[in-house]
Protein backbone atom coordinates (compact mmCIF):
# COMPACT_ATOMS: atom_id res chain seq x y z
CA UNK A 1 0.00 0.00 0.00
CA UNK A 2 1.12 3.44 -0.69
CA UNK A 3 1.89 5.77 2.20
CA UNK A 4 -0.89 7.95 2.55
CA UNK A 5 0.36 11.11 4.97
CA UNK A 6 -2.80 12.71 5.29
CA UNK A 7 -4.33 9.78 6.93
CA UNK A 8 -1.37 9.63 9.83
CA UNK A 9 -1.76 13.63 10.29
CA UNK A 10 -5.46 12.64 10.90
CA UNK A 11 -4.34 9.85 13.34
CA UNK A 12 -2.39 12.33 14.99
CA UNK A 13 -5.05 14.90 15.29
CA UNK A 14 -6.97 12.49 17.01
CA UNK A 15 -4.85 11.75 19.31
CA UNK A 16 -4.43 15.41 19.99
CA UNK A 17 -8.19 15.71 20.63
CA UNK A 18 -8.55 12.85 22.65
CA UNK A 19 -5.83 14.19 25.17
CA UNK A 20 -7.20 17.89 25.15
CA UNK A 21 -10.88 16.27 26.28
CA UNK A 22 -9.26 14.24 28.78
CA UNK A 23 -7.43 17.03 30.44
CA UNK A 24 -10.21 19.19 30.32
CA UNK A 25 -12.27 17.28 31.99
CA UNK A 26 -9.62 16.27 35.34
CA UNK A 27 -9.27 20.28 35.06
CA UNK A 28 -13.05 21.27 35.65
CA UNK A 29 -12.81 19.64 38.82
CA UNK A 30 -11.54 21.48 42.45
CA UNK A 31 -8.61 20.48 43.82
CA UNK A 32 -7.71 23.69 46.06
CA UNK A 33 -9.19 26.22 48.03
CA UNK A 34 -11.41 28.50 45.52
CA UNK A 35 -10.98 26.81 42.88
CA UNK A 36 -13.07 26.56 39.87
CA UNK A 37 -13.77 25.36 36.17
CA UNK A 38 -11.47 26.67 33.07
CA UNK A 39 -12.81 28.99 30.50
CA UNK A 40 -10.23 29.16 28.34
CA UNK A 41 -12.23 28.89 24.93
CA UNK A 42 -9.50 28.21 22.66
CA UNK A 43 -8.87 24.77 24.66
CA UNK A 44 -12.30 24.46 24.63
CA UNK A 45 -12.77 24.60 21.00
CA UNK A 46 -10.27 21.12 20.92
CA UNK A 47 -12.67 19.55 23.16
CA UNK A 48 -13.20 16.48 20.94
CA UNK A 49 -12.80 13.05 22.52
CA UNK A 50 -15.81 10.94 21.42
CA UNK A 51 -14.93 12.53 17.77
CA UNK A 52 -11.48 11.39 18.15
CA UNK A 53 -12.29 7.92 18.47
CA UNK A 54 -15.05 7.81 15.99
CA UNK A 55 -11.97 9.22 13.92
CA UNK A 56 -9.69 6.51 15.00
CA UNK A 57 -12.61 3.74 14.36
CA UNK A 58 -12.91 5.09 10.67
CA UNK A 59 -8.88 5.44 10.27
CA UNK A 60 -8.57 1.68 11.29
CA UNK A 61 -11.26 0.18 9.20
CA UNK A 62 -9.65 2.79 5.76
CA UNK A 63 -6.22 2.00 6.44
CA UNK A 64 -6.43 -1.78 7.53
CA UNK A 65 -8.33 -2.42 4.08
CA UNK A 66 -5.75 -0.74 2.01
CA UNK A 67 -3.18 -2.57 3.63
CA UNK A 68 -4.60 -6.19 3.86
CA UNK A 69 -7.58 -6.81 1.21
CA UNK A 70 -5.00 -7.75 -1.60
CA UNK A 71 -3.33 -10.50 1.14
CA UNK A 72 -6.85 -12.07 1.80
CA UNK A 73 -6.11 -15.28 -0.04
CA UNK A 74 -6.75 -18.12 1.95
CA UNK A 75 -7.12 -18.98 5.41
CA UNK A 76 -3.53 -19.14 5.76
CA UNK A 77 -3.92 -15.52 5.51
CA UNK A 78 -6.63 -15.10 8.08
CA UNK A 79 -4.42 -16.05 10.66
CA UNK A 80 -1.20 -13.74 9.58
CA UNK A 81 -4.03 -10.58 9.65
CA UNK A 82 -4.83 -12.03 13.54
CA UNK A 83 -1.31 -12.61 14.08
CA UNK A 84 -0.26 -9.09 12.94
CA UNK A 85 -2.58 -7.13 14.96
CA UNK A 86 -2.49 -9.44 18.41
CA UNK A 87 1.15 -8.08 18.19
CA UNK A 88 0.13 -5.06 17.23
CA UNK A 89 -2.18 -4.24 19.51
CA UNK A 90 -2.00 -6.69 22.94
CA UNK A 91 2.07 -6.14 23.74
CA UNK A 92 1.99 -2.95 24.22
CA UNK A 93 -1.36 -2.75 25.97
CA UNK A 94 -0.19 -5.35 28.28
CA UNK A 95 2.87 -3.68 29.41
CA UNK A 96 1.17 -0.30 29.80
CA UNK A 97 -1.36 -2.48 32.02
CA UNK A 98 1.56 -2.96 34.16
CA UNK A 99 2.61 0.27 34.54
CA UNK A 100 -0.44 1.33 35.20
CA UNK A 101 -0.57 -1.33 37.96
CA UNK A 102 2.64 -0.37 39.76
CA UNK A 103 1.45 3.58 40.07
CA UNK A 104 -1.52 2.06 41.32
CA UNK A 105 0.27 0.68 43.82
CA UNK A 106 1.95 3.58 44.76
CA UNK A 107 -0.51 5.42 44.65
CA UNK A 108 -3.02 3.98 47.10
CA UNK A 109 -0.15 4.09 49.42
CA UNK A 110 -1.00 7.72 50.63
CA UNK A 111 -4.40 8.32 48.62
CA UNK A 112 -6.72 5.70 49.44
CA UNK A 113 -9.19 7.35 50.37
CA UNK A 114 -9.24 10.00 47.97
CA UNK A 115 -12.45 10.13 45.75
CA UNK A 116 -11.96 12.99 43.84
CA UNK A 117 -12.99 12.26 40.07
CA UNK A 118 -10.31 11.18 37.76
CA UNK A 119 -7.96 10.39 41.01
CA UNK A 120 -10.86 7.69 42.25
CA UNK A 121 -10.04 5.46 39.41
CA UNK A 122 -6.74 4.90 40.50
CA UNK A 123 -7.71 4.09 44.14
CA UNK A 124 -10.69 1.53 42.99
CA UNK A 125 -10.69 -1.99 44.29
CA UNK A 126 -9.25 -4.84 41.37
CA UNK A 127 -8.83 -8.79 41.28
CA UNK A 128 -6.33 -11.03 39.99
CA UNK A 129 -9.93 -12.37 37.37
CA UNK A 130 -10.04 -8.47 36.82
CA UNK A 131 -6.97 -8.36 35.69
CA UNK A 132 -7.18 -11.24 33.48
CA UNK A 133 -10.10 -9.66 32.13
CA UNK A 134 -8.55 -7.15 30.79
CA UNK A 135 -5.93 -8.92 29.81
CA UNK A 136 -8.08 -11.06 27.19
CA UNK A 137 -9.44 -7.63 25.94
CA UNK A 138 -13.36 -9.25 27.07
CA UNK A 139 -13.84 -6.38 29.24
CA UNK A 140 -15.95 -4.47 27.17
CA UNK A 141 -18.80 -7.83 27.13
CA UNK A 142 -17.95 -9.16 30.92
CA UNK A 143 -16.89 -5.93 33.03
CA UNK A 144 -15.70 -4.21 35.11
CA UNK A 145 -15.88 -1.09 33.11
CA UNK A 146 -13.13 2.30 33.85
CA UNK A 147 -10.64 0.37 35.86
CA UNK A 148 -6.72 1.22 35.74
CA UNK A 149 -7.45 3.69 32.52
CA UNK A 150 -10.49 4.70 31.48
CA UNK A 151 -9.71 4.99 27.82
CA UNK A 152 -8.77 1.60 27.79
CA UNK A 153 -12.94 0.94 26.64
CA UNK A 154 -11.60 1.41 23.16
CA UNK A 155 -9.05 -1.12 22.59
CA UNK A 156 -11.12 -4.28 22.72
CA UNK A 157 -14.10 -2.57 20.80
CA UNK A 158 -11.19 -1.97 18.04
CA UNK A 159 -10.16 -5.70 18.17
CA UNK A 160 -13.65 -7.41 17.93
CA UNK A 161 -13.64 -4.98 14.53
CA UNK A 162 -10.29 -6.71 13.42
CA UNK A 163 -11.85 -10.29 14.21
CA UNK A 164 -14.72 -9.46 11.86
CA UNK A 165 -12.63 -7.31 8.86
CA UNK A 166 -11.21 -10.37 6.94
CA UNK A 167 -14.66 -12.03 6.56
CA UNK A 168 -15.41 -8.70 4.85
CA UNK A 169 -12.56 -8.22 3.05
CA UNK A 170 -12.82 -12.08 1.34
CA UNK A 171 -16.35 -11.66 0.65
CA UNK A 172 -15.35 -7.99 -0.78
CA UNK A 173 -13.67 -9.35 -3.50
CA UNK A 174 -16.58 -9.68 -6.07
CA UNK A 175 -17.62 -6.98 -8.33
CA UNK A 176 -20.49 -6.55 -6.79
CA UNK A 177 -20.00 -7.00 -3.02
CA UNK A 178 -17.08 -4.47 -2.93
CA UNK A 179 -19.61 -1.52 -0.92
CA UNK A 180 -22.07 -3.83 -0.39
CA UNK A 181 -20.27 -6.07 2.41
CA UNK A 182 -19.24 -3.13 4.43
CA UNK A 183 -22.57 -2.01 4.33
CA UNK A 184 -24.26 -4.75 5.82
CA UNK A 185 -21.45 -5.71 8.45
CA UNK A 186 -21.82 -2.21 9.83
CA UNK A 187 -25.83 -2.37 9.32
CA UNK A 188 -25.86 -5.81 11.13
CA UNK A 189 -24.13 -4.37 13.90
CA UNK A 190 -26.17 -1.27 14.67
CA UNK A 191 -29.17 -3.80 13.89
CA UNK A 192 -27.71 -6.20 17.02
CA UNK A 193 -27.52 -2.94 19.15
CA UNK A 194 -30.49 -1.41 18.48
CA UNK A 195 -33.55 -4.80 18.42
CA UNK A 196 -31.65 -7.46 20.58
CA UNK A 197 -31.63 -6.85 24.18
CA UNK A 198 -27.78 -8.30 25.03
CA UNK A 199 -26.50 -8.16 28.77
CA UNK A 200 -23.25 -6.91 28.29
CA UNK A 201 -20.89 -4.21 30.22
CA UNK A 202 -20.57 -2.08 27.10
CA UNK A 203 -22.37 -2.27 23.95
CA UNK A 204 -20.23 -0.14 21.94
CA UNK A 205 -18.38 -2.74 19.51
CA UNK A 206 -21.91 -2.68 18.12
CA UNK A 207 -22.88 1.20 18.47
CA UNK A 208 -20.16 2.18 16.47
CA UNK A 209 -19.47 -0.60 13.78
CA UNK A 210 -20.56 1.31 11.72
CA UNK A 211 -17.92 3.63 11.63
CA UNK A 212 -15.23 1.47 11.55
CA UNK A 213 -16.76 -0.65 8.19
CA UNK A 214 -17.78 3.04 7.08
CA UNK A 215 -13.69 3.18 7.02
CA UNK A 216 -13.57 0.02 5.15
CA UNK A 217 -16.39 1.10 2.38
CA UNK A 218 -13.99 4.59 2.03
CA UNK A 219 -11.17 2.28 1.84
CA UNK A 220 -13.07 0.13 -1.31
CA UNK A 221 -14.41 3.38 -3.11
CA UNK A 222 -10.88 4.88 -3.44
CA UNK A 223 -9.07 1.71 -4.03
CA UNK A 224 -11.24 1.83 -7.27
CA UNK A 225 -10.88 5.30 -8.41
CA UNK A 226 -7.63 6.68 -6.76
CA UNK A 227 -8.51 10.31 -7.49
CA UNK A 228 -6.12 12.66 -6.36
CA UNK A 229 -7.92 16.21 -6.10
CA UNK A 230 -6.71 19.60 -5.42
CA UNK A 231 -4.68 19.96 -2.13
CA UNK A 232 -5.85 23.76 -1.39
CA UNK A 233 -9.25 22.58 -1.49
CA UNK A 234 -9.28 19.52 0.60
CA UNK A 235 -7.11 21.37 3.15
CA UNK A 236 -10.08 23.96 3.36
CA UNK A 237 -13.13 21.20 3.14
CA UNK A 238 -11.65 20.04 6.14
CA UNK A 239 -10.79 23.54 8.23
CA UNK A 240 -14.34 24.44 7.52
CA UNK A 241 -15.80 20.61 8.73
CA UNK A 242 -13.55 20.84 12.18
CA UNK A 243 -14.47 24.23 12.23
CA UNK A 244 -18.28 23.57 12.23
CA UNK A 245 -17.92 20.80 14.71
CA UNK A 246 -15.88 22.47 17.02
CA UNK A 247 -18.32 25.31 17.36
CA UNK A 248 -21.11 23.49 17.40
CA UNK A 249 -19.82 21.36 20.17
CA UNK A 250 -18.22 24.92 22.38
CA UNK A 251 -22.27 25.85 21.58
CA UNK A 252 -21.05 28.87 19.71
CA UNK A 253 -23.83 28.16 16.87
CA UNK A 254 -27.54 28.21 17.07
CA UNK A 255 -29.43 25.29 19.08
CA UNK A 256 -31.71 24.62 15.84
CA UNK A 257 -28.56 22.86 14.04
CA UNK A 258 -26.93 21.19 17.36
CA UNK A 259 -25.56 17.95 16.10
CA UNK A 260 -27.48 18.40 13.15
CA UNK A 261 -30.05 16.95 15.06
CA UNK A 262 -28.53 14.02 15.62
CA UNK A 263 -27.04 11.55 18.51
CA UNK A 264 -23.58 12.57 19.71
CA UNK A 265 -22.46 9.76 18.26
CA UNK A 266 -24.09 9.73 14.97
CA UNK A 267 -22.77 12.69 14.34
CA UNK A 268 -19.30 12.07 15.51
CA UNK A 269 -18.89 9.42 13.37
CA UNK A 270 -20.63 11.08 9.92
CA UNK A 271 -18.00 13.84 10.57
CA UNK A 272 -15.01 11.25 11.03
CA UNK A 273 -15.92 9.92 8.07
CA UNK A 274 -16.49 12.71 6.00
CA UNK A 275 -12.98 14.13 7.25
CA UNK A 276 -11.30 11.03 6.35
CA UNK A 277 -12.89 10.97 2.45
CA UNK A 278 -11.83 14.31 2.02
CA UNK A 279 -8.27 13.25 3.15
CA UNK A 280 -8.50 10.06 0.49
CA UNK A 281 -9.22 11.72 -2.38
CA UNK A 282 -7.68 14.90 -2.21
CA UNK A 283 -3.90 15.68 -2.37
CA UNK A 284 -1.49 16.29 0.77
CA UNK A 285 -1.06 20.51 1.40
CA UNK A 286 2.02 21.74 0.89
CA UNK A 287 2.55 21.69 4.32
CA UNK A 288 6.10 23.32 6.33
CA UNK A 289 8.72 19.78 6.86
CA UNK A 290 8.51 20.74 10.36
CA UNK A 291 5.37 20.03 10.79
CA UNK A 292 4.92 17.32 8.59
CA UNK A 293 7.73 15.69 10.57
CA UNK A 294 5.76 16.65 13.83
CA UNK A 295 2.42 15.09 12.52
CA UNK A 296 4.34 11.86 11.28
CA UNK A 297 5.84 11.09 14.37
CA UNK A 298 2.95 12.07 16.33
CA UNK A 299 0.86 9.87 14.08
CA UNK A 300 3.15 6.80 14.31
CA UNK A 301 3.34 7.35 18.60
CA UNK A 302 -0.25 7.78 18.84
CA UNK A 303 -1.10 4.81 20.25
CA UNK A 304 1.02 4.67 22.99
CA UNK A 305 -0.09 7.92 23.64
CA UNK A 306 -3.35 6.77 23.82
CA UNK A 307 -2.19 4.05 26.68
CA UNK A 308 -0.62 6.57 28.87
CA UNK A 309 -2.04 10.01 28.29
CA UNK A 310 -4.39 9.44 31.97
CA UNK A 311 -1.51 8.17 33.71
CA UNK A 312 0.45 11.28 32.77
CA UNK A 313 -2.99 13.57 33.45
CA UNK A 314 -3.16 12.01 36.93
CA UNK A 315 0.35 13.02 37.85
CA UNK A 316 -0.05 16.56 36.69
CA UNK A 317 -2.86 16.32 39.23
CA UNK A 318 -0.88 14.89 41.85
CA UNK A 319 1.72 17.80 41.18
CA UNK A 320 -0.98 20.76 41.54
CA UNK A 321 -0.56 19.84 44.92
CA UNK A 322 2.82 21.03 45.07
CA UNK A 323 2.53 24.11 43.82
CA UNK A 324 0.65 27.35 43.87
CA UNK A 325 -2.09 28.08 41.29
CA UNK A 326 -4.15 31.49 40.96
CA UNK A 327 -6.44 30.63 38.82
CA UNK A 328 -8.71 27.71 37.12
CA UNK A 329 -7.11 28.67 33.51
CA UNK A 330 -3.64 28.19 35.04
CA UNK A 331 -4.44 24.76 36.63
CA UNK A 332 -6.10 24.07 33.14
CA UNK A 333 -2.51 25.29 30.89
CA UNK A 334 -0.33 23.12 33.97
CA UNK A 335 -2.51 19.70 33.29
CA UNK A 336 -2.58 20.10 29.09
CA UNK A 337 0.84 21.13 29.01
CA UNK A 338 2.28 18.38 31.52
CA UNK A 339 -0.01 15.42 29.69
CA UNK A 340 0.79 16.60 26.50
CA UNK A 341 4.88 16.59 26.81
CA UNK A 342 5.02 13.40 28.76
CA UNK A 343 2.43 11.59 27.19
CA UNK A 344 4.42 12.31 23.71
CA UNK A 345 7.39 11.50 25.84
CA UNK A 346 6.33 7.88 26.90
CA UNK A 347 4.38 7.22 23.60
CA UNK A 348 8.06 7.43 21.62
CA UNK A 349 9.54 5.29 24.34
CA UNK A 350 6.59 3.03 24.32
CA UNK A 351 7.03 2.50 20.42
CA UNK A 352 10.60 2.14 20.05
CA UNK A 353 10.53 -0.29 22.55
CA UNK A 354 7.33 -2.28 22.54
CA UNK A 355 5.59 -1.98 19.60
CA UNK A 356 8.43 -1.66 16.98
CA UNK A 357 9.55 -4.97 18.37
CA UNK A 358 6.28 -6.36 18.41
CA UNK A 359 5.27 -5.79 15.24
CA UNK A 360 8.67 -6.91 13.59
CA UNK A 361 8.30 -10.34 15.51
CA UNK A 362 4.41 -10.31 14.62
CA UNK A 363 5.67 -10.26 10.90
CA UNK A 364 8.31 -12.72 11.46
CA UNK A 365 6.14 -14.99 12.68
CA UNK A 366 3.41 -14.74 10.20
CA UNK A 367 5.65 -15.38 7.54
CA UNK A 368 6.90 -18.61 9.58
Amino acid sequence: MTHLAPLTWLRAFAAFLVVVSHALRAAEVSYYPGDGEPTLLLVRLFDLGDFGVCLFFVLSGCTLTLSTHHRLKGLRAFWSFYLRRWMRIWPAFAVSLAVYLLFITLFQHDHLDDQRPWVVGFVNPYSLEDVLRYLSLTYNITGPRNLFNMAYWTLPVEFQYYLLLPFALFLMRGPFTNRFIPILFGATLVGIHQWLNLSINRDEVFALGWTFFGGVLLAASWDQTKRALNAYGGTLLIIIVFVFIAFDEADLLPRGIHHLGLSPFSHYGLTALVMVAIALHFKAPPLPQVLKNVLEMYGEVSYSIYLYHVLCINVAILLLNQGQWRTPNEKLLFILITALISSLVLGKIGYWLIEQPAIRLGRRWSRD
